[in-house]
């Protein structure tokens, strides 16, 4: 495109909507064109090849939108700072490894996304920025989180996964309203006790890190409605699990768990239950009492038997029980209608009861790897099994 045809194209678009998307155009440099246009408040510079923004940036002071996604940026000039009506700034997917300290002249910063790049640090500058509300920061080489975020009281959600922090400051206990923290894949040993203090938080993940223990503190976060605590090394999980009332879905797959606390029973909330991976041999009698539960998976532990009132989990659509030790299988599980899902593959399985064809729902029933001679009687052939 000729610069000129440029310069009318973005006249034309931006003179009445005070928007401007020059998305996908193979732009490699910022388009000096466009500081022309004043009232600009909008500008979209996504999907292009540019490695370096103007310094007269800084001259857009009416811009509150600014998305600067895949791209080449290497760095960001001083000058970013200068736009204190900004809203919402996009720099994910780039190669960009600091955020420049006048970034916190950015006041008005509402939704700030840098994912995908090199960020080893955070500027304080982060802390000017009061009105903060969403913070995506996930696949850095971030170690450390500046105290300053602290001062970012309006934060709802933070995402911190993908870097290689091994704990918090204190500070990010002042995000009293957060609801949302992602920070899984880094490097944390134990839950640092500042997550416990923010009892807002209705999602937490803590996926893919170090975690041995987790603290009995986790139980005053009585608002999670989703808890990820998956491919860690933890051994137990503590009684205050059971203050989690609101959780809707907790995953703790591939761990090193050997049992469940009593207390799982007064999650009565919990639609889906993630333990697969672990080394669980039983479970709870009071299991039975999760009756909103939907999805259960056990898959690879070393279950030896369920516990005789599993029929009463009636809400259940899928189980999976696939690679344990399981003999024999409760009667009651006759009573599972709305069970759309079996998995019991690679178990020891000789016979299944015959009150298994009371699951009316049934369409996907597996036994590979068992030591069945026969279908159950009443199994019904016109089903989608795999057998």
């Amino acid at each position: 495109m000729r610069s000129s045809d440029l310069y009318l194209y973005m006249y034309t678009q931006s003179r009445k909507t005070r928007e401007l998307d020059l998305s996908f155009l193979k732009l490699s440099e910022f388009p000096d064109q466009v500081l022309e246009l004043q009232d600009l408040q909008r500008l979209v510079l996504k999907d292009n090849n540019i490695t370096n923004l103007s310094p007269n940036i800084g001259k857009m002071n009416k811009v509150t939108e600014l998305h600067l996604q895949r791209n080449n940026m290497l760095s960001l000039p001083e000058e970013l700072g200068r736009l204190n009506a900004m809203t919402t700034l996009d720099l994910s997917v780039n190669r960009i490894s600091e955020l420049p300290p006048a970034i916190g002249g950015c006041v008005s910063m509402v939704t700030l996304r840098a994912s995908e790049n090199r960020l080893t640090e955070l500027p304080p500058g982060i802390g000017s920025m009061p009105g903060l509300r969403e913070l995506i920061l996930n696949q850095n080489a971030l170690s450390y989180v500046h105290p300053a975020i602290g001062n970012c009281g309006e934060l709802l959600h933070i995402n911190l996964a993908n870097n290689r922090l091994t704990t918090l400051h204190a500070s990010i206990s002042n995000c009293r309203l957060l609801s949302r923290l992602n920070l899984a894949d880094n490097l944390f040993t134990s839950v640092p006790p500042v997550v416990c203090t923010l009892t807002a938080l209705t999602d937490l993940r803590f996926e893919r890190n170090e975690l041995t223990v987790l603290t009995p503190l986790v139980g005053n976060l009585v608002e999670l409605r989703v808890a990820d605590f998956s491919e860690n090394k933890l051994n137990s999980l503590p009684r205050t699990i059971g203050n989690l009332s609101a959780l809707v879905e907790l995953s703790c797959n591939e761990n090193e768990l050997a049992s469940l606390p009593p207390s799982m029973k007064d999650l009565y909330s919990i639609q889906r239950l993630g333990l697969s991976g672990n080394k669980l041999k039983a479970l709870p009698s009071d299991t039975s009492l999760l009756t909103a539960l939907r999805r259960m998976a056990l898959s690879n532990n070393q279950l030896q038997a369920l516990p005789p009132e599993t029929g009463n989990m009636s809400a259940l659509t899928e189980l999976l029980l696939d690679s344990n030790q399981l003999n024999t299988l409760p009667v009651s599980m006759g009573r599972l209608t709305e069970l759309i899902c079996l998995n019991l593959d690679g178990n020891r399985l000789s016979t299944l009861p015959p009150e298994i064809a009371g699951m009316t729902a049934l369409q996907e029933l597996w036994m590979h790897d068992n030591k069945l001679a026969v279908i159950p009687a009443g199994w019904s052939r016109d089903r989608k099994s795999v057998v």
